[in-house]
């Protein structure tokens, strides 16, 4: 539905909103992808929420925030990002 891209320091990076209804498993995961040169946009992390048609990302002062719209219902979550640059 929705690929979200960011810039962290010098590290870029893709989030992939995913809206499946969990018919089969691995339907229900959103992905984060890394920018790794050669090898391209690479998955680092996967992250079991709500099933999802929008990623923002916001930051307060040194904290990273994600908030994600939810396809399926009337509740949506913010999440607090805990990075360590590589």
């Amino acid at each position: 539905m929705d690929w979200e891209f960011i810039t962290i320091g010098e590290e870029h990076f893709l989030i992939v909103s995913n809206a499946q209804n969990r018919a089969l498993e691995g339907d229900h995961l959103t992905n984060i992808y890394k920018w790794r040169g050669v090898e391209k946009f690479v998955r680092v992390h996967q992250m079991d929420v709500l099933p999802n048609t929008d990623w923002e990302v916001f930051t307060d002062k040194n904290d990273l925030y994600f908030v994600y719209s939810n396809a399926k219902g009337k509740t949506s979550q913010v999440l607090k990002a805990f990075f360590t640059p590589s």
